[in-house]
């Protein structure tokens, strides 16, 4: 068994001997003799470690999430152990019982029998009773529980990456609003992950693939898109949530372009219409396969310009010959 330590870190920051053309270098240490075993250049540092918050100076995560509720956690443990014992004694409660009177053992367990003194006079007394206990705080007891649970789940976030639930009494305006709210409490705790996790992974993998030639070789992909940055887009709750959105915005932007026509006709000219119509689609689920695309679209509109025009010129020629027509007749 040998102690050892891998170490990638960028290229440019390596102190070794060996010069690397590559981005980063990864080197394999054995930490008791203090010896460099290898030392080889490579093109991803190959570690991506899901982190959430850091402390200044360290390289180790913490979450907040688990500092905030663990006092709860613990609190929680000792409150479910009370309330147990407290169940269990108010269904099986200790026994009272007279030392004279009781010949047997007693049994508490279902259709069991216990003997008492045939001559033992229980006006002075129960032979074998149970104790009574107040049992008016177990209620209480149940209720600081439940409200431990939800300060739990929102030391956790539980109540912020839940989608909310629209009732059937709830306008339109009101779920509006009600996703709003969602979608500003959900961004800061997923959008972190994204970009730090799932896009450190796209990136990694797209860049592999790119060097073993899986979208073709090289040379063949257009320089204008090798000096582009590849951006990558989720698909999530949250994101369907947002796209969503658009639409809303999109339906009350309509509105009031239409109150601001009655005013100023040219206010129509301010929105693309047709780009936010297709933004919109989307934000609903619309599939794109049920969309024209813009060329498609742009050849259907000159088209029904192109018959609009045909249509106005006929009708035009038609006019003038009954014009025509009547001019000839008187």
């Amino acid at each position: 068994k040998v102690n050892c330590r891998a170490v990638v870190m960028p290229a440019d920051a390596y102190g070794g001997e060996s010069k690397f053309n590559t981005p980063w270098v990864h080197a394999y240490i054995d930490c008791e003799n203090q010896h460099l075993m290898e030392e080889v250049g490579v093109y991803s540092h190959g570690y991506t470690i899901p982190r959430w918050q850091t402390v200044s100076g360290s390289q180790y995560a913490y979450s907040p999430a688990t500092i905030a509720g663990l006092a709860d956690a613990r609190l929680i443990q000792a409150m479910t152990l009370t309330l147990l014992e407290a169940g269990e004694m108010a269904v099986r409660p200790a026994m009272l019982a007279t030392q004279e009177a009781i010949r047997s053992d007693i049994a508490l367990f279902p259709g069991g029998i216990t003997w008492v003194e045939a001559d033992y006079d229980e006006k002075t007394g129960r032979a074998l009773s149970p104790i009574n206990q107040d049992l008016r705080g177990l209620p209480f007891g149940l209720e600081q529980q439940v409200d431990i649970r939800e300060m739990l789940a929102t030391a956790f976030y539980l109540d912020k990456i839940t989608m909310p639930m629209r009732s059937k009494e709830m306008t339109a305006y009101e779920a509006s609003k009600l996703f709003e709210q969602y979608i500003r409490d959900a961004i800061p705790l997923f959008e972190p992950m994204e970009t730090d996790y799932n896009g450190t992974l796209c990136e990694d993998t797209f860049e592999a693939l790119m060097r073993v030639g899986t979208f073709g070789p090289v040379e063949e992909v257009p320089e204008e898109l090798l000096e582009k940055d590849i951006t990558f887009r989720f698909e999530s709750p949250l994101h369907d949530a947002i796209e969503r959105q658009q639409a809303e915005t999109f339906v009350e932007s309509t509105e009031l372009i239409m109150q601001a026509m009655e005013l100023d006709q040219n206010a129509g000219g301010v929105q693309d219409t047709i780009k936010a119509l297709r933004d919109s689609l989307k934000g609903i689920g619309q599939p794109t396969e049920w969309m024209r695309d813009e060329d498609e679209f742009k050849q259907w509109a000159a088209d029904r310009v192109e018959a609009a025009q045909a249509s106005e010129d006929l009708a035009l020629a038609q006019q003038g010959a009954d014009v025509a027509k009547t001019a000839n007749e008187s």
